[in-house]
């Protein structure tokens, strides 16, 4: 983690002479970037304003950074509730790392508020979290500027499996190709729907919210253009895997109650789901997770919470009734 007093002074630099970086801390420290919060003073004017640094990890970072920002401008121009850009740098030089300067926005994170068994106020910050995805998943992306949607991955069932499969195939563990295989073999079977602009990880630790209803999605490091059920599917197993599967199972309910897009043969991409995160866990742990443009041992933290990992492939089996070799290996002892 780099020192604040460290990225007070650099910041203060790159940003000019007017600029005065003051209280620099830090948020999270994520599995893609670092986020810090900093408050930024005109010293002409004396005008503050708080912002939000973040600072991204390996070797794709500077494509990273060029691809949340033009999620976040395309969700901005829709009225969708995300932090405004003010700046992305996609070299180095400045800050030793791409990064991207934006709004800070007020909030605590949604997960204990929404998840945490007789939180108050849980059943209406479920119902405005599916109204989210719901809105996300309903927006007309296509009437948005073409130049910004081109920096955004398009992708089908078809495309997405693909992908995931060639991530699969340059890291080979026992198993997988098993996995890919029994989803490659029903794809053709399911029902079509219309592709929506998707965030690949919004679970309610990736939501704030501030009294008295201000509720802003944040970390858009995945966004593309993709079938809406990966990214329900993606929200379902993360809460089912680390909060509870009734809660997602509540999160189903009210996202199809709101009119989400659509939920047929959804099984089917929770099984996706379920066989990303194996994959991108277990080769973490094989080869590193640097390996998928993570923080460097992010591996480390991974195997501290095998338990939930297993919850996923727990889910895996119920749905496809497959065996794999490597997730059996690697989480015997939590099966």
């Amino acid at each position: 983690m780099t020192q604040p007093e460290t990225l007070a002074a650099d910041l203060q630099r790159y940003l000019g002479q007017n600029a005065l970086v003051r209280d620099v801390t830090n948020l999270s420290m994520g599995w893609e970037s670092d986020v810090y919060g900093f408050v930024l003073e005109n010293a002409a004017t004396g005008h503050a304003e708080a912002r939000a640094l973040r600072l991204y990890f390996g070797a794709h970072g500077a494509y990273t950074a060029g691809r949340e920002a033009a999620a976040l401008r395309l969700l901005r121009r829709a009225g969708y509730p995300v932090p405004e850009v003010y700046v992305v740098e996609s070299g180095a030089a400045a800050l030793g790392r791409p990064f991207m300067i934006m709004q800070r926005m007020p909030g605590e994170l949604l997960w204990a508020p929404m998840l945490q068994p007789g939180a108050p106020q849980a059943e209406q910050h479920m119902a405005h979290f599916c109204r989210l995805l719901v809105q996300l998943h309903t927006l007309n992306w296509a009437a948005l500027p073409a130049a910004e949607r081109a920096l955004l991955p398009q992708r089908d069932v078809a495309g997405q499996l693909a992908y995931l499969g060639g991530i699969a195939r340059r890291y080979p563990l026992p198993g997988i190709d098993d996995g890919m295989v029994w989803l490659v073999a029903r794809q053709d079977a399911v029902a079509a729907a219309p592709l929506a602009l998707i965030h690949w990880d919004l679970h309610p630790a990736n939501v704030l919210f501030a009294p008295p209803d201000r509720y802003t999605v944040i970390d858009w490091t995945q966004a593309e253009i993709c079938d809406p059920r990966f990214d329900l599917a993606w929200t379902l197993v993360l809460v089912g895997s680390q909060a509870s599967w009734d809660a997602a199972g509540r999160i189903q309910a009210s996202y199809a109650a709101q009119g989400g897009a659509t939920t047929a043969d959804l099984d089917y991409f929770v099984a996706a789901a379920c066989l990303k995160r194996l994959v991108s866990v277990l080769i973490s742990l094989s080869h590193g997770a640097e390996t998928l443009g993570m923080r460097p041992s992010a591996e480390a933290t991974m195997a501290q919470h095998l338990d939930r990992i297993a919850q996923v492939y727990r889910r895996w089996l119920e749905i496809t009734g497959l065996r794999l070799a490597e997730a059996e290996r690697r989480l015997a002892s939590h099966l």
